[in-house]
């Protein structure tokens, strides 16, 4: 008899599976649990706190802090690539058209990312933060200096 051979259970296999979980939630981001994910993963649900100690509030947080890493590297692409999309009147090196293409990825990120981007800014059970902190150097900080 042959035996399965499974990945290795590691922090990125049990983020990836919960985004994965996340994306396919049909209600609602939060619609998964530690015990979904260890039936998707394979794993006994305890398993999980060997690389996550806090349970589905950490694994959350990783996945708002990869997700929130994705869109600011996005939004940067965006604004420094004269060749995105932007209006086709502004000067393609002027702050405007810079502004105009970090909101164009912004939204096309929104757009793609559906339940992803969701769960961005939900707020996790318990959770005392405002949960769209984790964009609010990418969205308003930044743009503020220029």
């Amino acid at each position: 008899m042959a035996s399965t051979a499974q990945s290795p259970l590691t922090p990125d296999t049990i983020v990836d599976t919960a985004e994965r979980l996340i994306d396919n939630a049909e209600t609602d981001a939060r619609d998964w649990s530690l015990q979904s994910l260890s039936r998707a993963l394979g794993c006994a649900p305890g398993a999980l706190y060997r690389h996550f100690p806090g349970g589905v509030d950490e694994i959350f947080k990783q996945v708002r802090l990869r997700e929130s890493e994705r869109l600011q590297s996005s939004i940067i692409a965006a604004e420094d690539d004269p060749s995105a999309p932007g209006l086709a009147n502004l000067v393609a090196h002027s702050n405007a058209a810079r502004l105009m293409r970090r909101c164009t990825a912004y939204l096309d990120f929104a757009a793609s990312q559906g339940t992803v981007y969701r769960h961005l800014f939900s707020q996790p059970p318990g959770a005392s933060t405002h949960p769209y902190e984790a964009v609010v150097g990418a969205m308003i900080d930044y743009p503020a200096t220029l």
